[in-house]
């Protein structure tokens, strides 16, 4: 798995912390979100290394927030992201970017997708990740070829895993893919940057607390058959790349990058996303890129026309990097008739992400 595949969502068990604070209806909806995300763990294989993590070398796994902490998050939730209106028949949505890691002061929504949320009625995700349905086949998923590493390559593995402190028995349990998944999360921990506060669990919580529908525009057969390889074989080559990209810090620079992107909504960047990534160097990397993004678009597109089919009003969260250039999302959309509105959610005083080389580590 190469350094552009990380970092994605794992999916595994949930549990509901009860908000035991009150207020007014909207705030306590936050809130109630905001516990339903933070009670969210991934795989469930992977629960071990929260207590690993309590080591002083070790990335700190997220605080779950309290009641005090959730209402300042409230209060000073800003706008993040990238948000466009779709109109087409009469009828609109929203088309929203996301990304799949985050920090604990960009889990509130801010007001201008707080109101885009609010005028919908159904909530439409790559995934949702707090589906028990989903939940279960991608455990069964990522689980297939636990252990198989290719001659060579475990060792490696080992070493990076042991920079994160990610437990031995999550790099037995886990597809070799999704072992160096679960260590390029690991490793953004010491970034502040944490999976468990993806936009995916919050904007999930965020419709469960007011009993909105939420649809699952892609499957997670179609998303691992993507991130894993080949279901018969372990692709010896992906593991390759993926480790080096570990090795040389390439995976997390792009991550860093992107969150910092998403965070100031800077789409002129975001879209030169080519120009900064480093990760389309060869016809390999061009291809992946296309498999994970481009070629997935479509599927997304067909679901967003389900969706305006239906008649009501919807908001589709989806990573970022599918709204880029002429096979992005808004450039699809407005090819099958849609008015697409791109509505700015920077502030004037935001920082830009800073620019890098993200093939140094």
């Amino acid at each position: 798995m190469s350094a552009i595949a990380a970092p994605v969502r794992l999916c595994g068990t949930t549990r509901h912390l009860r908000p035991a604070w009150q207020g007014d209806r909207r705030a306590v909806r936050w809130r109630t979100a905001a516990a339903v995300l933070l009670g969210a763990v991934f795989v469930a294989a992977a629960a071990p290394a929260a207590a690993a993590a309590t080591a002083a070398a070790c990335p700190s796994a997220p605080a779950v927030p309290g009641p005090a902490t959730l209402a300042q998050m409230q209060a000073r939730a800003q706008d993040r992201g990238f948000l466009w209106r779709v109109r087409k028949d009469g009828r609109e949505g929203y088309l929203y970017g996301t990304v799949h890691v985050g920090r604990q002061a960009w889990a509130m929504p801010g007001p201008r997708l707080t109101q885009a949320l609010l005028a919908s009625q159904v909530l439409a995700l790559e995934l949702d990740p707090l589906d028990p349905s989903i939940q279960q086949r991608m455990a069964a998923l990522v689980t297939g070829h636990a252990g198989e590493w290719p001659a060579g390559l475990r060792s490696r593995m080992q070493a990076q895993a042991s920079r994160v402190c990610l437990p031995e028995a999550v790099q037995t349990a886990l597809h070799p893919a999704m072992v160096l998944t679960t260590i390029e999360l690991y490793a953004l921990r010491s970034q502040k940057l944490y999976a468990e506060y993806a936009q995916e669990y919050v904007l999930s919580g965020w419709a469960r607390a007011r009993s909105v529908p939420v649809v699952s525009l892609e499957t997670p057969e179609a998303q691992m058959r993507l991130l894993l390889g080949p279901p018969d074989h372990v692709d010896g080559q992906a593991l390759e790349d993926g480790l080096a990209a570990l090795e040389q810090g390439r995976s997390a620079g792009i991550a860093q990058t992107l969150a910092g992107i998403w965070s100031t909504s800077d789409l002129p960047r975001l879209a030169d996303y080519a120009g900064w990534c480093g990760c389309m160097d060869t016809p390999r990397d061009r291809a992946q890129v296309q498999a994970l993004l481009a070629d997935r678009n479509p599927v997304l597109a067909d679901g967003i026309d389900r969706l305006q089919a239906d008649g009501k009003p919807w908001l589709v969260a989806v990573g970022a990097l599918h709204m880029i250039g002429p096979q992005g999302l808004p450039a699809l959309l407005q090819a099958r008739g849609y008015a697409i509105e791109y509505l700015s959610l920077a502030k004037s005083s935001a920082k830009k992400a800073p620019a890098k080389n993200v093939k140094e580590p």
